[in-house]
């Protein structure tokens, strides 16, 4: 199989250029998330994160992206669900980027999840929006436009960086390689907003119902 090569968009970026709304609304949080990032990808236990390929199934991982299988299941409106590194999409696009990001929930949900250390799998899945013209879709990894709640990527991303235990780390790692993705088409920028909504909202009355 040729390998995947992966756009590094996912490099540390200084605060400093982040745009105005998000210097304005949520630069508290960017500046421990970039923080974060930087210990990430400077921690010798990640090296190469970005660009290593999702667990095999007999890694213990589950159906890694196929062309063929995503074309199909999406020609009649449908979704297409694969795993993949949890670098595949953009981390720091988000839908209406001049909402503030709940940092209260990344906390708490670090708490729940990764109190104990690095569980056995990731407990989200990331829904991507998709271009209807996109022919090879593994050239736009690195590109993927998650339309998801950004609060379980970031609490799994802090809490890699922050983690100190060398065995966890692996873990950690092997969580960042076995990260669920849903593909949805959607161009509009209405829609891909609306969606991004129903999304938060469905997860927030699901959660409600687990306590």
């Amino acid at each position: 199989m040729p390998k995947i090569e992966q756009r590094r968009d996912q490099e540390v970026r200084d605060v400093a250029g982040l745009t105005e709304a998000e210097q304005t609304i949520n630069a508290d949080f960017y500046h421990i998330f970039e923080e974060a990032i930087n210990r990430l990808f400077g921690d010798p236990a990640y090296e190469g994160i970005q660009d290593l390929p999702p667990l095999k199934p007999d890694e213990g991982g589950c159906a890694p992206f196929s062309q063929s299988d995503y074309g199909k299941a999406l020609t009649g409106g449908g979704c297409y669900e694969f795993t993949g590194n949890l670098f595949y999409h953009k981390l720091r696009w988000r839908p209406v980027p001049t909402t503030p990001i709940n940092k209260s929930g990344i906390d708490s949900l670090i708490a729940h999840h990764y109190g104990k250390g690095a569980p056995h799998r990731v407990a989200f899945e990331v829904v991507c929006a998709m271009d209807k013209d996109w022919v090879d879709v593994a050239s736009h990894f690195g590109q993927l436009r998650r339309v998801s709640p950004e609060e379980p990527v970031f609490a799994l991303l802090l809490a890699a960086a922050n983690e100190t235990d060398p065995d966890q780390k692996v873990q950690y790692k092997r969580l960042m390689r076995s990260v669920k993705y849903v593909c949805q088409h959607m161009v509009d920028e209405s829609v891909i907003v609306r969606e991004s909504i129903n999304i938060r909202e469905q997860q927030t009355t699901a959660s409600k119902h687990n306590t």
